[in-house]
């Protein structure tokens, strides 16, 4: 049931991005990550479009967070977003943090 729903969900994203107007984003969001984002993205931008966010969204490449990052030069830098999601697989975290700490 939750497979179907994501589908659906996944499948309306896909035809508000073909269908969305250019040139009205104002909240300028990154999203980075360890793996594939395409989906989070497309997901992510169609619920802020149904609350009414419009928003302009950098896509870093697969696996690239220590190139965006580090890099000043980087389309991330370039972007210069408002906010900044980072995705990384659990692998990427070398140290978590005591519970309860």
């Amino acid at each position: 049931m939750k497979s179907s729903k994501s589908l659906m969900l996944i499948k309306e994203a896909r035809r508000y991005a073909k269908n969305r107007e250019q040139g009205k984003e104002n909240l300028k969001v990154a999203i980075i990550g360890s793996f594939s984002i395409q989906y989070f993205t497309m997901v992510f931008r169609y619920l802020l479009f149904k609350e009414n966010i419009i928003v302009d969204i950098y896509e870093g490449e697969y696996n690239s967070i220590a190139m965006d990052v580090l890099n000043k030069k980087s389309g991330l830098y370039l972007f210069k977003p408002d906010i900044v999601i980072v995705l990384p697989y659990f692998t990427d975290i070398k140290q978590f943090p005591d519970l309860l700490d």
